[in-house]
């Protein structure tokens, strides 16, 4: 239970801690490099514009885009017991805008795409306050079933105030400062409204998840509703009786039936849960931004398709597909690390005991997700030396991950079963594990022409040529996407796992 409550906790904490750090940063190099501060402090779309607070802004607002989605969607399943259909359809409207809005605005520079910026900004600032205030609406409805949430309510209610009127004093100061008006500002108010309003939208966040609140996210995660007293004390007396029946009935079962029963009861916790489509949506990113990136890259005039096919990363090297390339490998990296993520729990509560390959398969999945950070952001025409050594950790710790996660799957299925349902389950496995192989194999392959091609090594006879090494990609990253769909039979079965780890806490606290 405690594990759970820190966990949802700290949902609602990294959205202002990522947020306001990538703040800082951004905003502290951009003085200390290209402005004089602070009679000319930058806006936060003036400091993203150089280089690395492009990086820097862009790397840090897309995580917490990520984590801004993930905690307004915890909040939502709980506004949804007090509130009608159509304002939960609104809200989710509002949170998706505001996620999209936030994304589109850190990858697009005010430099380079001056219109796409300002439309999202303008897009970002409408829908993230609309989604607050529908937030607070909802918050308000569900105090009359939850009276302890009044403390985190009336600190969300100080954050709304005082953004609301930054964010119109910051209209205000940018109209003021680009047409005539009665009064004169300096660019310095004009950036600390800005900041003090988005300082405020991301405080708002951890006003999610505070500890009065927490309690009644956990409750919703676990019995899909907030039990009140006499809810708790009926099932823990409902779980008892099951405990008398089961002990009067076990001396008459057979060794047989009780074994079958606990298949059985294995079996049901291979259910069908939304978590389950966290893979899927990887894949059709992953593909969509590869195959887009390519065909895209094929009608430069640089790029002749019909002689040989570019990899990925060639493709990548000119505009406007290495923004593709950019925005997808982001949202991969994102959708990976939550999908590493929730496997690691689901192995960490199969296990019960910490072992060295669950930790192992993580650590190389958060290097797999750092590099494919690195590799979005350093193209290889500028960056050829950094793209070629972010490539080979990426390809590395590909493989790392691949492999310990088959690796626990293997000490999954031996600790759940035993006799014919474990050699069954052993063969499920055989699938999973051809992917790997091959995605493996490719991998090499890919590694070997790509080598050959570039020189480092010898080709005899033009026995490689970019072809090879463009198809022998493409075929690494298919198997691996699909590898990693094999996962969502692990994620579906997650929530009814976690489920039964809650109950046989509350059996032991009886």
């Amino acid at each position: 239970m405690k594990l759970l409550q820190r966990r949802q906790f700290m949902r609602g904490v990294f959205v202002p801690l990522i947020g306001l750090s990538t703040i800082a940063v951004t905003v502290s190099i951009a003085c200390w490099l290209h402005f004089d501060c602070p009679e000319h402090l930058p806006v936060l779309s003036h400091a993203a514009e150089f280089f690395p607070e492009y990086y820097i802004f862009a790397l840090g607002m897309n995580c917490t885009a990520y984590f801004m989605y993930d905690t307004a969607r915890a909040h939502a399943n709980a506004l949804r017991r007090t509130m009608s259909g159509h304002f939960s359809f609104c809200y989710d409207a509002a949170i998706t805008g505001t996620v999209a809005s936030l994304c589109a605005l850190s990858l697009f520079d005010s430099d380079k795409f001056f219109s796409m910026h300002v439309v999202s900004t303008i897009g970002f600032f409408f829908s993230s306050w609309l989604m607050l205030c529908l937030s607070h609406v909802g918050r308000l409805a569900m105090l009359r079933h939850a009276a302890s949430a009044q403390n985190g309510v009336d600190q969300g209610k100080w954050c709304l105030i005082v953004g609301f009127l930054s964010a119109l004093a910051f209209g205000y100061i940018y109209v003021a400062r680009r047409w005539p008006t009665p009064t004169t500002h300096c660019v310095a108010s004009e950036s600390l409204s800005e900041i003090l309003a988005v300082v405020c939208q991301l405080l708002y966040f951890a006003t999610f998840h505070a500890h009065e609140l927490t309690e009644e996210h956990v409750f919703l995660l676990m019995l899909r509703s907030a039990p009140t007293d006499a809810d708790q004390e009926s099932l823990i007396l409902s779980i008892a009786e099951e405990d008398d029946s089961s002990d009067g009935n076990s001396s008459s079962a057979s060794s047989e039936d009780s074994e079958d029963d606990s298949d059985d009861s294995d079996d049901e916790l291979e259910t069908k849960d939304s978590l389950g489509v966290v893979p899927l949506v990887l894949a059709i990113v992953v593909l969509v931004t590869c195959i887009g990136t390519v065909l895209w890259g094929c009608r430069h005039p640089r790029i002749d398709c019909k002689v040989d096919w570019p990899t990925v990363a060639s493709a990548a090297r000119f505009r406007p597909q290495s923004s593709l390339f950019t925005i997808g490998l982001v949202l991969s990296g994102l959708l990976s690390l939550t999908t590493l993520l929730l496997f690691h729990w689901h192995a960490r509560i199969t296990l019960v005991e910490t072992s060295i390959a669950t930790s192992a398969t993580l650590v190389a999945g958060l290097v797999l997700v750092a590099s494919m950070f690195a590799v979005a952001f350093w193209d290889s025409r500028s960056y050829s030396v950094s793209y070629t050594n972010g490539t080979i950790v990426l390809l590395n710790a590909t493989l790392a991950t691949i492999g310990g996660i088959c690796l626990v799957r293997r000490r999954i299925v031996q600790k759940r079963a035993s006799g014919h349902r474990l050699q069954r389950l052993q063969e499920e496995l055989v699938i999973p594990e051809a992917f790997a192989v091959a995605a493996t194999a490719c991998f090499v392959a890919y590694a070997v022409a790509n080598t050959c091609v570039n020189n480092p090594w010898m080709n005899p006879f033009g026995l490689f040529r970019p072809t090879h090494a463009a198809f022998a990609e493409y075929a690494a990253i298919v198997l691996a996407v699909s590898f990693g769909c094999t996962l969502r039979k692990e994620l579906a079965s997650l929530s009814d796992a976690v489920e039964q780890q809650y109950e046989l806490m509350l059996r032991r606290t009886k």
